[in-house]
């Protein structure tokens, strides 16, 4: 080797960055110039044994990486004399690190060039050893390395590679056997093509053989790797173990309960045999022993608890660890729960459990038998409800155990039910809020189970559950006791009382008013005092309660501290150099702070957006770069000084890089977004000035291509800020100047373009997902950008083009048969996978749940379209739309898809005009046939299509009026609220569609509302026999005022208000015989319209439903003066003022 080249490959290893650095340079330039010279050189070293190993070895990597860059630019001629120099070196050597390098680099030769001849060269090499072991070995590791490389090669040996590896798979050398083993399991995982892949099939159980003898020969390395083998088969094909699956787990079962092995041993066994139950669960439940030998097997690994019990509970108030032995265990529970279900797994391990509940002193048995409900029941919620209360049972005696870990368990396992049985809230908060808040309080309870006593409790009241009604009789101890912790609990329970307390504030509302006093000084004062660095978290913690406490109690409570705290927040602001705290604490507590003091909060922008928007922009630092000898694949170095995290990932082939992310400005870009959604959705167009630039970082970080988190975030951040955007124009605070290009046609064309690149171009589900939504809200802010009409329908001021629309509709098509197309392979892939039976395919419903609702999305994409064009768009939904979906209105298919396609007629018909009216005869029997569906939100968006045709085509309708009418008679009965003590349906508690009774029901009423005082329909019902109209009437008028969804409550206050005005003798009743319910309607919808009136300060939109638009209202007021003035002179009247409860009489009196 050439001395100067040796002097290079000196620099290369130094330790010195700078020396380093250039010799990277130099060696790349010589790659270059001359790389067929290059090779030759680093084949010397290579070659020359008198060299030191690491060099050679260095060497060696270094001709791996430069076959991987630039191989391809060597000549056939130099490919070939590379290639006979590396067989030559290869037969020669007997280094095994050699051996591995040398293997590498033939392999990586083969896959950037093809090397034919390379396994038979092998074959024939291994003839002409004459059974010497020692010259197998490195055939066999080359065969394992040749696969990783080049599958094409191992399939088109096949036929002599299948016997060659079998001859010797039952070698009396103990070494041939390990090293065949792990050559055929490579082989198996290499091959995609199930014909070929299965010639390998009789290989199993000799593989299993090999394992159990390398272990008795007390060889677990190279059995763990023969074993990781057997998990990625168990991973990627699991059915290849079909015929031998008894043996493999009979053999695993074996390994796992080797107390004398290492426990990493054990667990590779166990991994295989849960990883076989997620992939192929109904084999699993057919394979003898496995479920009988892994839930006792699991539960006894649960038991490995190696720290002191004594030693835990002096320890702070910190997550629990998760690499010690016994979480392997319970995360075994979870896995197995969740790939075979709870219908096979609940009873052996609730029976096991019972037996450990039962142990007697010794608490890592009760320990484990709690864990394994909480397990249990994570991986199968829906059938372990059933369990549910047994389960409390177990965990209320468990809450006073006493030992601190079972308690711990016990607490873990309340929050997890609390999340997973969110419709259960109540019943969980009677059983073990009073515990919790007891054991919160005690001071002689360990720090961490009073700890995690507060996060239990936080998930018990979590605003996504819990009602208010429920948690009011335990709010005054609740909160006592939470202000007793607040002022003398050590320092680290604190922050997740204060977290529970911003919970509580925001369930209660105006019930949290009385104690707003005894709290918030404190918090004050932690704001002020609790500076310094290591109670960063408590200050922020208390950063984020305010926030959420103000956005309870309102501006009329919040007012009087709000200066001084956001004077504290600006001063923490400009302490907060790193940003940190910014971006985690004090930006989202502002964000929550300016929906309760709206137009007040807008002096603080200034010193907020500016960092805001800083920290949107910032650049994210990446790099990729070959990885280390002596780095470890997944381990991960985080810089603490720079916010850097890199890890070293494979990416087959033998490449190895590493990987380094600025994931602490990912972070802060994903929470400036998130940030930025609130900000729009609190201020609206009161943001002003800061709408533009906010705009367009958005329109960048929507394709940030280093964080699917960011451009998640980003879309609908983009959809919030467009909405704001056409707020502040409207109010005259950006001006809509095209001149200047922020017109908002020009803002519009903006967003829809960038937002229709995402929906194309996104790989990540999620993010995909967030960018259809923020399309669809793109949309559906301009169809609100006008003022509504007492009618329902709006005056937009801002509609895209035609052109526009057309390229939005063709776009999303094709989207739509991308997800029709992943949803059908999503689907294939169980369904044909014999892997799975009856019992797996009830769940495929959560694999499809993703695509299913982006197709809503698109769906309600067109309808926002229509909305704002109206009639004239139907004729892209007659040539492209309609073809698209229709079909799906079949029963035959599947229900999902028939509801996506039912959200669209509905629009269609709703919006669609008279040239929708061709679509009508064929709707109202799928609506009809609908409306007996079990499914709720089918049977609801299809009684509400049913509602929208009886209005839109009466002459349509009136053939089928009398199938129609008892249709939805039908419904009214079927969606009626039990009576007290009736039992609910068992499908109507398991059905998960996210339909309800209640919508349907109201759907329904509007329809027959309709039916009954549309005066085109009151000929036909007439006809229909003596009294229906007057049936139609009353069942109507007992049912409003409509309150589920406010525009049809907003139409059928209209009806009324017409019907009255024209002295409706039908609805008026005779002799006023209806006149008690209509005040009773008309004080209830004024009553609302008071509420209504008294929240239109807020800038947010606010979640009071409107149940009259306000020229209704005001022409219900004066329906209400008229009675007043005639109420003396009409009995009936009069009494039915009187009737009402003093509450509603003063609302009509207000009228006067």
């Amino acid at each position: 080797m050439d001395a100067n080249f040796a002097a290079v490959l000196g620099a290369l290893m130094s330790k010195d960055n700078e020396s380093r650095k250039n010799a990277e340079s130099y060696f790349t330039n010589l790659q270059s110039t001359n790389l067929y010279e290059t090779l030759a050189q680093l084949n010397l070293c290579l070659g020359n044994h008198s060299h030191d190993l690491v060099v050679r070895s260095f060497a060696g990597i270094l001709i791996r990486r430069t076959l991987e860059s630039v191989g391809e630019k060597l000549t056939d001629e130099q490919i070939r004399v590379t290639r006979e120099q590396w067989l030559a070196m290869w037969a020669a050597e007997s280094n095994h690190i050699m051996f591995i390098r040398l293997s590498h680099i033939m392999a990586q030769s083969a896959l950037k060039k093809d090397w034919g001849d390379l396994l038979p060269t092998l074959f024939q090499h291994s003839a002409s050893s004459n059974g010497d072991n020692k010259a197998l070995l490195p055939v066999l590791g080359l065969v394992e390395i040749i696969s990783e490389y080049c599958p094409e090669d191992i399939s088109a040996h096949i036929q002599r590679l299948v016997p060659f590896l079998g001859q010797f798979i039952a070698s009396p050398d103990i070494a041939v056997q390990i090293a065949c083993a792990k050559a055929t399991g490579a082989c198996i995982i290499c091959l995609d093509d199930e014909a070929i892949r299965n010639a390998f099939k009789p290989a199993i159980l000799p593989i299993v053989n090999v394992l159990n003898a390398a272990l008795t020969n007390g060889d677990e390395i190279d059995a763990t790797k023969i074993m990781s083998y057997l998990v990625s088969i168990a991973q990627e094909q699991p059915n290849f173990f079909k015929g031998s699956l008894d043996a493999v787990v009979s053999a695993m079962l074996t390994v796992a309960n080797a107390q004398g092995l290492e426990f990493s041993t054990r667990a590779m066994a166990l991994e295989l045999m849960v990883t076989i139950t997620e992939t192929a669960p109904a084999l699993a439940r057919r394979c003898a022993g496995l479920i009988q030998g892994l839930v006792p097997l699991a539960m006894s690994l649960m038991l490995e608890v190696e720290e002191e019990e004594a030693e835990w509970a002096a320890g702070p108030y910190t997550e629990e660890p998760s690499d010690e032995n016994y979480c392997v265990g319970d995360e075994a529970i979870e896995r197995v729960a969740t790939g075979l279900g709870g219908k096979s797994i609940a009873e052996p391990i609730l029976a096991l459990a019972q037996q450990y509940f039962l142990k007697g002193k010794d608490y890592r048995y009760r320990r484990a038998a709690i864990a394994a409900l909480a397990r249990l029941a994570e991986g199968s919620a829906k059938y372990f409800k059933k369990y549910l209360p047994q389960a409390i049972q177990f965990i209320v005696a468990s809450l006073q155990d006493p030992s601190s870990k079972v308690k711990y368990e016990a607490i873990q396992t309340v929050g997890r039910f609390a999340v997973l049985y969110p419709d259960s809230s109540s019943q969980l908060m009677d059983c073990f809020l009073p515990q919790l808040t007891t054991l919160l309080q005690d001071s002689a309870t360990c720090d961490r189970v009073r700890g995690h006593a507060a996060s239990a409790l936080i998930n018990l009241v979590s605003p996504e559950s819990c009602e208010a009604d429920s948690l009011a009789r335990y709010l005054d101890p609740l909160l006592k006791s939470l202000l007793y912790c607040l002022q003398s609990a050590p320092l680290q329970v604190r922050p997740p009382c204060l977290s529970l307390l911003g919970c509580i504030a925001t369930v209660s509302g105006e019930a949290f008013v009385p104690y707003y006093a005894g709290f918030m000084p404190g918090i004050i004062s932690l704001l002020k005092e609790a500076t310094s660095a290591d109670l960063t978290l408590l200050r922020g913690k208390a950063m984020e309660c305010t926030g959420l406490i103000g956005e309870a109690v309102g501006v009329q409570v919040f007012a009087a501290d709000a200066l001084e705290i956001m004077q504290l927040f600006m001063n923490a602001l400009r302490m907060d150099t790193e940003r940190d705290t910014t971006f985690e604490y004090i930006l989202p507590a502002c964000a929550r702070i300016s929906r309760a003091l709206t137009t007040q909060f807008e002096p603080f922008l200034p010193a907020l957006m500016d960092p805001l928007l800083a920290g949107a922009k910032q650049e994210i630092q990446f790099s990729m770069v070959d990885a280390q000898e002596d780095d470890i694949d997944g381990e991960v170095i985080q810089d603490e000084e720079t916010g850097a995290e890199s890890a070293v990932v494979s990416l087959g082939a033998g490449v190895r890089k590493r990987v380094t992310l600025n994931t602490h400005a990912v972070q802060q870009k994903n929470q400036a977004a998130r940030v930025l959604y609130e900000f729009a959705s609190a201020l609206r167009g009161h943001l002003k000035g800061y709408i533009l630039p906010s705009l367009q970082i958005l329109l960048t970080m929507v394709t940030d291509k280093h964080s699917a988190d960011i451009r998640s975030s980003a879309t609908l951040a983009l959809g919030k800020m467009f909405e704001a955007f056409t707020h502040a124009v409207s109010l005259g605070f950006i001006e809509n100047d095209p001149s200047r290009n922020i017109s908002l046609d020009a803002v519009l064309s903006s967003c829809l373009s960038k937002l229709l690149e995402v929906v194309r171009e996104e790989s990540d589900l999620t993010a995909r997902a967030c960018g259809a939504e923020a399309l669809r809200d793109v949309l559906q802010a301009c169809y609100l950008s006008g003022a509504e009409c007492e009618d329902g329908s709006r005056t937009v001021r801002l509609t895209p083009s035609i052109e526009t629309s057309e390229k939005v509709v063709q776009e999303v098509l094709s989207r739509c048969a991308e997800s029709l197309q992943r949803r059908q392979t999503k689907w294939d892939a169980i369904y044909k996978n014999d892997g799975y039976d009856e019992e797996d395919l009830a769940g495929v419903s959560q694999e499809l749940a993703e695509e299913e609702d982006l197709l809503t999305v698109y769906a309600d994409t067109f309808g926002q379209l229509l909305k704002l064009h109206g009639e004239p768009f139907m004729t892209e939904v007659d040539h492209f739309i309609a073809p698209t979906f229709s079909p799906y209105l079949r029963s035959d298919h599947p229900v999902a898809l028939q509801i996506v396609a039912v959200y669209l007629v509905d629009d269609v018909v709703e919006f669609g005009g008279v040239s929708a009216h061709k679509y009508i005869p064929s709707l109202v029997s799928t609506f009809l046939h609908n409306a007996k569906s079990n499914n709720k939100l089918l049977r609801q968006c299809s009684v509400y299509g049913l509602a929208k045709t009886i209005l839109a085509a009466p002459h349509l309708l009136i053939p089928h009026l009398g199938v129609v009418t008892a249709g939805l008679i039908d419904v009214l009965n079927t969606c009626a609220e039990p009576e007290e003590g009736e039992e609910v349906p068992e499908e109507d508690e398991e059905d998960e569609s996210g339909g309800d009774n209640e919508g349907t029901f109201e759907n329904a009423v509007f329809a027959l509302g309709t039916l009954g005082c549309d005066p085109r329909y009151r000929d036909a019902i007439a006809a229909m026999g003596a009294g229906s109209v007057e049936h139609l009437v009353s069942t109507w008028l007992q049912r409003l005022p409509l309150r589920t969804d406010e525009t049809q409550a907003k139409a059928a206050s209209k009806q009324l208000c017409d019907a009255i005005e024209r002295n409706d003798a039908y609805v008026l009743g005779q002799d006023g015989a209806n006149l008690p319910e209509i005040v009773r309607i008309l004080a209830e919808v004024l009553q609302n319209a008071a509420t209504v009136a008294a929240s239109a300060t807020q800038v947010s939109e606010s979640s009071v439903t409107v149940l009259a638009h306000s020229v209704t209202a005001n022409r219900m007021r004066a329906i209400v003066q008229s009675m007043l003035a005639s109420a003396n002179s009409n009995a009936v009247l009069s009494a039915a003022l009187s009737g009402l409860n003093p509450e509603l009489q003063d609302v009509l009196k207000s009228c006067a």
